[in-house]
């Protein structure tokens, strides 16, 4: 891809490095004149732009950000709604509680419904259901282990010979 990750990835903050562990940083994180900016009026690299309107969403709410998208010239633009539609694909939907694991999930989300509502989420992961729960170790004075004694007599049958 002709990446340099030093340089393309970890220099513009768009991961986190601890030694050889890379992790995708927030928007708040990301926060720097020129990059995540909410005062620039234009953006040399598209995941900025989104970042800062994901960061002003959050920060200052709805009629903020659609202030910023107006702004920077964002609200209309087609290149941006489809990087708007790529980050709701990518980043993970999953829910606890109802409410999304990932904030991020929860700032693309709700900046969906109040800009872009004719961008399409992707199908919602169903939440993690708990199955059955072993209550005991072993079994009640009731229940026999029946299974175990057999194979133990075929063992035996067989050291025999």
């Amino acid at each position: 891809m002709g990446i340099d990750l030093e340089r393309d990835l970890v220099a513009q903050r768009v991961v986190g490095k601890k030694q050889s562990t890379v992790v995708l940083q927030e928007p708040v994180q990301r926060r720097h004149k020129g990059h995540v900016d909410p005062e620039a009026e234009e953006f040399g690299v598209w995941l900025d732009a989104l970042h800062t309107a994901m960061m002003v969403y959050e920060e200052d709410g709805a009629p903020a950000c659609q202030r910023f998208l107006n702004g920077a010239g964002l609200a209309a633009d087609g290149t941006f709604k489809a990087l708007v539609q790529a980050a709701i694909n990518v980043i993970p939907r999953t829910r606890e509680k109802g409410k999304f694991v990932r904030p991020e999930a929860e700032v693309l989300e709700n900046m969906r419904l109040a800009f872009f509502p004719d961008v399409e989420p992707p199908p919602e992961e169903p939440e993690p259901q708990l199955e059955g729960i072993q209550t005991r170790l072993l079994p009640s004075d009731e229940e026999e282990l029946g299974e175990p004694e057999e194979e133990e007599a075929e063992e035996e049958d067989g050291e025999e010979e």
